[in-house]
């Protein structure tokens, strides 16, 4: 009998949580956000050319979101848009500089006043001397503007780490309590009626992307999609292990570019089946703000979620032991082959609750509670992993890793029990803190992994005495 494979089907159960999610769920993870500030943030790009008058509104209107109600996304999204003021007011500068030293330019030519001098002459020094008091007028407003928004970034750098400070220290209710649940299962009613607002408005937008005239459309491209996330991936997969025993050299070399190939191609054909999604959804949907947004950032969740699926492939190789990169036994790499697609989808549905919070504003109550659980659901995960991978090796009496590869269990051990501890203690955010670190450093480690390995093969078959670069 044919084995079945969860791979084969998590990413369209990716696609298909981040739906119902976003027709269904409930607020779950950032705190109360006004919707004019979420207006604000989300302003469009300003102009290149934009004028003083221009920048001095927008840099006014990124004032008004700067409070203590904003969360940490917003403040980032308006620290961003700070430093564009500053950075345009900055050039802004730097080019009525330049316009007054033309002006200066001109009125040395014409030089200083004489007795009998033409009145055309004075007429010009006059119109010269007027545009350039005008150009230094331009000139101190730009570099005021400069240091406003210099002063505003900082202001904001300040209350987001004032924020964090205060959030990471305060206590909460720790999972083991009822309380701790209450807040999740029976939100308030003000986070239900948002939550309400928002279904309404997507079941809105869904019914226009499925109307008479917009349907095919949006069928097409979703199919389109499909087949790129299905059918491309395993064809460009195929090719790509294809090239690398017909164009690279035997050794090391191959392993490490068809890891990274996978990975690439993960990546790449997500990206790209993505992009027709959104492209059909833009086309034929009419999204409103707080769906546009909410459904560019489940779709840039899908790419992230994918990512880690790719790595994990890559460094796995279930389907071709023999090429697998890290020293791992064929036994534990079976054992671990469903954590990277349950991590995956375990941060594709928190995060995507984390963007409908964002998008409707939800209570502080419920953030904190949200923290909580997603550090919860990603400590199980990986001591899931941890459990499966020391029972396969004394099931199997394998020999243990050496080295940093043999220290890196441990670690993770000591890790987990901070964020357990951190939850049972009620720091909620503290615990989130420590396994966004968690997250990261794992991400960071194994693509740096792949690529020094990846480039240390390539030298050392570049260098090899049987290729000509080597006998150089």
């Amino acid at each position: 009998m044919r084995r079945v494979s969860l791979a084969r089907y998590c990413p369209g159960l990716m696609v298909f949580m981040a739906l119902m999610l976003a027709i269904a769920s409930p607020a779950w993870s950032a705190p109360a956000t006004p919707l004019s500030n979420l207006a604000v943030a989300e302003a469009d790009v300003l102009d290149e050319n934009a004028s003083i008058e221009q920048l001095s509104e927008r840099l006014d209107q990124i004032r008004q979101g700067v409070t203590s109600d904003a969360n940490d996304d917003l403040l980032s999204q308006l620290r961003l848009g700070a430093m564009q003021v500053q950075r345009q007011a900055d050039a802004l500068t730097a080019l009525r500089t330049t316009d007054v030293e033309k002006v200066d330019d001109k009125l040395k030519v014409i030089g200083p006043v004489q007795p009998d001098e033409a009145a055309t002459l004075t007429q010009q020094r006059k119109a010269l001397e007027a545009e350039k008091k005008a150009l230094v007028a331009q000139q101190d407003q730009a570099s005021k503007l400069t240091q406003s928004a210099r002063d505003l970034s900082t202001q904001i750098v300040n209350l987001r780490r004032s924020q964090f400070n205060s959030q990471i220290t305060s206590r909460a209710a720790s999972p083991l309590t009822p309380a701790f649940w209450q807040s999740i299962i029976r939100p308030t009613q003000d986070d239900v009626a948002r939550l309400r607002d928002l279904r309404g408005e997507t079941a809105d937008a869904i019914g226009s992307a499925f109307s008479a005239e917009n349907r095919w459309l949006f069928i097409t491209s979703l199919v389109a999609a499909i087949l790129v996330w299905t059918l491309v991936r395993r064809v460009l997969e195929r090719l790509l292990a294809g090239a690398m025993v017909s164009w690279l050299p035997e050794g090391r070399l191959r392993r490490s570019a068809l890891a990274l190939g996978v990975s690439l191609a993960t990546l790449g054909t997500i990206a790209g089946s993505v992009s027709l999604l959104r492209w059909g959804l833009e086309s034929s949907a009419e999204l409103g703000a707080d769906i546009a947004s909410l459904a560019n950032h489940v779709l840039a969740l899908v790419v992230f979620s994918a990512f880690i699926t790719g790595l994990g492939r890559a460094m796995l190789m279930l389907q071709r032991p023999s090429w697998r990169l890290p020293p791992i036994h064929d036994e534990v790499a079976s054992a671990l082959g469903w954590f990277p697609k349950v991590l995956a989808l375990a941060l594709m549905v928190m995060m995507t609750m984390e963007r409908i919070n964002s998008v409707i504003g939800a209570s502080l109550a419920l953030t904190v509670a949200v923290n909580g659980l997603t550090a919860l659901v990603v400590a199980f995960t990986f001591a899931g992993a941890l459990l499966r991978y020391r029972r396969t090796l004394r099931k199997h009496d394998l020999e243990r890793p050496t080295g940093l590869a043999g220290l890196i269990p441990f670690v993770m051990v000591i890790w987990l029990t901070l964020i357990l501890l951190a939850l049972l203690a009620g720091y909620l955010t503290l615990a989130y803190f420590l396994t966004a670190k968690l997250l990261w450093v794992s991400l960071v480690i194994t693509c740096a992994y792949l690529l020094t390995t990846f480039f240390g093969d390539l030298c050392e078959t570049l260098l090899s005495p049987r290729q000509p670069g080597g006998l150089a």
